[in-house]
């Protein structure tokens, strides 16, 4: 092949889409029954302390529902994310910060709680910060196969693992910016908890990590009316996954009807 039939051919390649700030950030918002769940089953018994720390709080999918149990929420979020309404995180109380930045972390007032739904290849610098920012707990919610891998064994599980994972029996689903309610999964996601206790974080033996079920149900139970307003807070031009799979049954539907 000559020298200059690979530049055409490189020429002619498509080239690659770049990604919107929501993907490049995995912005997955969270049910908010999934939070309140939390509180509902592996921490009802715990004292919480009056504030909490979200720092991927997005469009406030989960700092709303923590403003149940706490009465002081700070949400912020390294990005400020625009809404297909024409508003965007500031004006929906979501506050820029960036948590990775461990300095700044450390120079702002802490909290009782840090509770979040990180980026999963994030979380365990973020953890870092958040070991930092809080006095009482730190709660991140993640897909079960944040037990996997050898590096983060050695970086989370070999010396700090946590107090207890509380896993969801049913599934949590969750798609890429915004919050569909009628979505389902197949990935399983815990709560990876914690907690200081006497003064002290109280980390578990690596291979004797405590795991308590959150029964099903809990989207049925935990839903509240009021939740309908969080479904409308999407990225601009987002669609509903499930809207989406309907719309391509019905398309099938009709040309095999046709």
């Amino acid at each position: 092949m000559t020298k200059g039939h690979t530049a055409v051919m490189a020429q002619r390649r498509p080239k690659l889409k770049e990604p919107k700030p929501w993907e490049r950030l995995e912005f997955f918002p969270t049910p908010p029954w999934a939070t309140r769940a939390l509180f509902r089953h592996p921490l009802r018994h715990a004292s919480i302390g009056n504030s909490v720390w979200e720092p991927c709080a997005g469009l406030g999918h989960m700092s709303m529902p923590l403003g149940e149990f706490f009465p002081e929420v700070r949400a912020t979020d390294v990005y400020n994310y625009p809404t297909d309404d024409g508003r965007d995180g500031e004006l929906l109380g979501v506050e820029r910060f960036d948590f990775l930045d461990i300095v700044e972390v450390a120079r702002a007032p802490k909290v009782d709680w840090v509770i979040t739904n990180p980026p999963f290849g994030a979380a365990e610098r973020m953890l870092d910060s958040a070991f930092t920012a809080a006095h009482e707990g730190i709660a991140f919610l993640l897909r079960m196969q944040w037990l996997e891998g050898g590096g983060r064994f050695n970086g989370v599980y070999a010396f700090r693992a946590p107090t207890f994972i509380a896993t969801f029996v049913e599934r949590v689903p969750m798609c890429e910016g915004g919050w569909d309610p009628a979505l389902s999964t197949a990935t399983m996601y815990a709560w990876f908890v914690w907690q200081r206790i006497g003064g002290r974080w109280l980390f578990s033996r690596s291979d004797n990590i405590p795991v308590r079920l959150i029964p099903p149900g809990r989207a049925d139970r935990l839903t509240r009316p009021s939740d309908a307003a969080l479904g409308l807070r999407c990225v601009p031009g987002w669609i509903a996954p499930s809207i989406l799979k309907k719309a391509s049954r019905e398309q099938t539907r009709m040309e095999f009807a046709s």
